[in-house]
């Protein structure tokens, strides 16, 4: 019972601590995109818009070996990779 006390005593201490930590966001370094350990150098870079970081699907994609097509009458993308097919759409948002 001792032991954890003392365990859910120290995840409390480390929840505290990151909570207190801040970052600044607009001083933030340059982020990068790892993939099996080579980093990334896209056409467009990463960056965060409203608290979420947006990266280039396409580089991550094409650096993990997929295919990637544009089907314009469809107005979608297509992904395949190893007998899988991923197919991006936008959304319909009806702002009413």
């Amino acid at each position: 019972m001792e032991k954890i006390r003392k365990t859910l005593s120290g995840f409390m201490c480390l929840a505290l601590i990151l909570l207190l930590i801040q970052i600044p966001v607009g001083s933030a370094a340059p982020i990068t995109i790892t993939v099996n350990g080579i980093v990334l150098e896209c056409d467009t870079p990463p960056f965060i818009e409203n608290g979420t970081v947006m990266v280039p699907l396409k580089s991550i994609f094409e650096a993990l070996g997929a295919v990637i097509k544009w089907d314009g009458a469809a107005n979608a993308v297509i992904i395949k990779s190893k007998g899988l097919e991923l197919i991006l759409e936008p959304l319909n948002i009806n702002h009413e």
